[in-house]
């Protein structure tokens, strides 16, 4: 079966130019069937092309400080060097690598009977953070919100939003640092591909697993330099075990911390 899987895969990369919606639509079919014989159902819709292109990040300052003056008042100025801030309603820091912290003062940010999502998500736009929220943690008081660039996720960017007596006193997470600007790259593998490498890397690996679950399109950022910040296309892969991201364009695959 293997052999079959390597022999799928060849012809895929040899015709990676033939992108006729009956080609890969056929492909896709082929895919699944190929992960069926192998145990593995694909129980998800499976997911349209991908469209997305590399980008780059490089930090603003400028922006930046707008952002805090967004959040913390139009007094919001450097306080003790680059990426600390202090206005009327509280505190932040911004790193160069997008780690970031905030502190509301009592009284800046009462929810006033709105649910913790939507107002977290307002609030957050205040400071240029666009994104979707998870469900209310009510046990912990805290609302998780992962950063999305043009509505695909970036799945490193996320903020832990804190509340407290109904109001909202802290924000810290990760953050794109810039605006996104596109870079140059290879065209992103097919999803028929996608599936055949998830199911060598999954051999190689002695790896058994029995679903895929979902997988979504969105960006990983590059660990080696902060700035500028390489964000890849990457699919986030949900099994029954573990779930994985691979690089769309290179196939590798690690798994999601």
């Amino acid at each position: 079966m293997l052999l079959g899987v390597n022999l799928f895969l060849l012809v895929l990369v040899a015709g990676r130019e033939a992108r006729s919606a009956q080609y890969l639509e056929r492909a896709r079919d082929e895919a699944v069937s190929i992960l069926e014989k192998n145990g593995i159902a694909m129980t998800a819709a499976l997911p349209r092309e991908m469209t997305l292109t590399a980008m780059t990040v490089t930090r603003d300052a400028a922006a930046e400080q707008a952002q805090a003056a967004g959040l913390l008042g139009e007094a919001a100025a450097a306080e003790d060097g680059a990426g600390s801030y202090r206005g009327e309603k509280g505190t932040a820091r911004f790193s160069a690598d997008g780690t970031f912290s905030v502190s509301l003062n009592a009284g800046a940010y009462p929810q006033g009977g709105e649910l913790p999502g939507r107002f977290g998500l307002a609030c957050l736009r205040k400071m240029g953070f666009e994104g979707e929220a998870s469900e209310y943690d009510e046990a912990s008081g805290t609302l998780t919100v992962r950063q999305t660039w043009q509505d695909a996720p970036v799945f490193s960017c996320v903020a832990t939003l804190t509340y407290e007596d109904g109001e909202l006193r802290g924000i810290q997470g990760a953050r794109l640092t810039g605006t996104p600007s596109a870079e140059a790259g290879e065209t992103p593998l097919t999803v028929a591909t996608v599936l055949l490498r998830f199911l060598a890397y999954l051999k190689d690996t002695g790896v058994i697993c029995r679903e895929i679950r979902s997988m979504t399109a969105g960006y990983t950022l590059s660990t080696v330099q902060i700035n500028p910040v390489y964000m890849a296309p990457a699919w986030y892969i949900v099994t029954d075990i573990q779930s994985y991201y691979m690089d769309a364009v290179t196939g590798v695959v690690t798994v999601a911390g």
